[in-house]
């Protein structure tokens, strides 16, 4: 195993070993290939390529730190080549700067590379000037590489899933791919020798599901490093569940991103700003971190320091070791997506193995009490199978479920829905609504429940789980609100359950409800309930209930700027609950 200061080339290049290294780096080639033919031929959704030696260090000419072909370089160019696709997102989690995928690419506007890497003031090797932030790329492809470097090591979930969220989605969003590769080195997870990191195996199930939204999901993963066995295998078991769908197990550890990340964050926003609109719009600075780009003086020290570092350590440990008891503790619904709607509605075309449910729980009556509304007959009947499917995600008998509710009684439904989920146990609702939907009165402001409402009237935050966001439909408007304000709560409140509710005059487009679904679905460990007023249903019924049986949402298409107006709400929200929700900072406490 090297260490951080020794050479990483190859060595030994006669005899049986390096005949060996060459046929299998071969193999490692063709395999990645096959794997870019099946997901573009439609053949697969997803998949990954198991394969060593690694690849994303070698360069054209050079084999280097233990990589002999560049896979994922050459599979970008095959896939170019072979099928004609004019944008290509590289994800380079690896712990390791993949230098040799950069240098491929530098020059190049139809690959995106993005790459977090354990850098330490180029202290770390490869020891590069290249690997830092402000190192964009050159000529036509400035902006389109992406440096991320961690200058602190004991990185957790917290720090990963903030630098999706605020660097990498917005970008590749805008940009848009049509195929997305992974360069999935495993030595940026807890354990590993080389990286020092504390994010834990389910984190890279998280990090999976939010790229499956990209590109029609056609999402390839292909092996790099990772040297601590229980750790890596931990991690692959993790990626390959979200790849098929499986539910994500919830993230251990306080959601807060630490400091030297948030640095690391601030810089590659500044950096990036003038060549993405996404970035401009969200407010992003010409100012960099100085931590950042300073190679004079002694090596940085840890984040969290001291008895916070041991205690981080401890936690993350502990979630490691646990994670397949945990995993048994949770097992997968025996029906992954239900759908309770009404006989008009049997005309959709939903996913044939969608459990059709036509129960009514025998408490219906009970809960009418509240609302006078749902005393008529014609509103019991919808009330009941929408309990009757609540109680079943509740129970863990179905993953998620979409069912229609009447107009006029959509309200007092959800109300209904929010006590009963909160008398069944549920200790942490989210609860998304959308359109012409009113807060109940008598919602707690205890924790138990976070209240989020898109397209308010105007911005305002009652309290931290009280929030409403005005929204006027955008492309960019609406990613800007996902990305920066819905998501980071999300993942800082963490949710047993998730509600998103479409009330009338929602003001959303076609794609936009389904990948915002799509989305919640890894914090809420896929516990959703979508409830959509009947006159919605024909238009999002059937891409909703696709969206909750694991198929990616469509794209949203061209990136278009959001209002000033929403612009302004957002960051006033912003500045109003970042002292509470850390998770939605992007800039390091001065």
């Amino acid at each position: 195993m090297p260490t951080p200061g020794s050479p990483r080339g190859l060595r030994g290049s006669a005899g049986p070993g390096a005949q060996s290294t060459f046929h299998c780096a071969r193999l490692a080639v063709g395999a990645t290939l096959q794997l870019v033919d099946a997901v573009l031929t439609g053949t697969v959704h997803n998949g990954l390529a198991l394969v060593r030696p690694p690849g994303h260090h070698s360069q054209r000419a050079a084999a280097n730190g233990f990589c002999v072909f560049n896979n994922v370089a050459i599979a970008a160019k095959h896939a170019k080549q072979k099928h004609g696709l004019c944008r290509i997102l590289i994800v380079d989690w690896d712990i390791h700067h993949g230098q040799g995928i950069q240098y491929v690419f530098e020059d190049d506007p139809s690959i995106l590379y993005f790459s977090w890497h354990r850098y330490e003031h180029a202290q770390f090797w490869p020891h590069l000037r290249d690997s830092d932030a402000d190192v964009v790329g050159q000529g036509q492809g400035r902006g389109f590489t992406v440096n991320l470097p961690w200058n602190q090591v004991g990185m957790g979930n917290a720090d990963y899933v903030a630098a999706f969220l605020h660097v990498l989605l917005p970008l590749a969003f805008e940009f848009d791919p049509e195929l997305v590769l992974i360069s999935a080195g495993f030595d940026s997870a807890i354990r590993d020798p080389e990286g020092q990191m504390q994010a834990t195996p389910e984190c890279f199930a998280h990090l999976t599901r939010l790229l499956q939204v990209l590109a029609g999901g056609r999402v390839c993963a292909v092996l790099e490093g990772g040297y601590h066995l229980e750790s890596l295998s931990q991690s692959v078991c993790m990626m390959v569940q979200a790849l098929l769908g499986d539910p994500t197990p919830p993230l251990s550890g306080p959601m807060v991103p630490c400091q030297s990340a948030l640095e690391s964050i601030q810089s590659v926003r500044a950096a990036q700003a003038p060549y993405w609109k996404s970035l401009q719009l969200q407010g992003a600075t010409p100012r960099l971190s100085s931590g950042t780009h300073s190679l004079e003086g002694r090596p940085s020290t840890l984040l969290p320091a001291g008895l916070e570092l041991k205690t981080a350590a401890a936690h993350a440990v502990s979630a490691l070791s646990s994670l397949l008891d945990q995993l048994c503790l949770h097992p997968r619904s025996a029906v992954h997506t239900a759908a309770a709607l009404t006989p008009l509605d049997a005309a959709l075309v939903l996913p044939p193995d969608i459990l059709h449910l036509e129960g009514s729980t025998q408490e219906t009556q009970a809960w009418t009490r509240p609302h006078e509304s749902l005393t008529q007959d014609q509103a019991l009947t919808p009330l009941g199978q929408v309990l009757y499917l609540l109680d079943k995600i509740l129970d863990g008998q179905v993953g998620s479920g979409i069912a229609a509710t009447p107009a006029p009684t959509l309200n007092a439904t959800l109300d209904v829905v929010i006590r009963r989920s909160l008398s069944h146990g549920t200790q942490r609702l989210f609860c998304v609504t959308m359109g012409q939907l009113d807060r109940p009165p008598d919602l707690a402001n205890d924790g138990r429940s976070l209240w989020l409402h898109i397209g308010g009237k105007e911005a305002t935050a009652l309290s931290m789980f009280q929030v409403s966001m005005p929204l006027h439909g955008t492309t960019g408007g609406f990613l800007n609100c996902v990305l920066s304000l819905v998501l980071p709560l999300a993942y800082g409140y963490q949710p047993d359950l998730t509600l998103v509710v479409l009330g009338r005059t929602h003001g959303l487009q076609g794609p936009q409800p389904a990948l915002l679904t799509a989305l919640l679905q890894g914090p809420a460990g896929g516990r959703i309930l979508v409830l959509v007023e009947e006159e919605s249903t024909p238009k999002f019924a059937g891409v909703l209930a696709q969206v909750l049986h694991g198929e990616a949402p469509p794209s949203l298409g061209p990136f278009s700027v959001p209002f000033p107006e929403d612009m302004q709400a957002l960051m006033y929200l912003r500045q109003q609950l970042e002292p509470q929700w850390k998770m939605l900072q992007v800039t390091a406490p001065s």
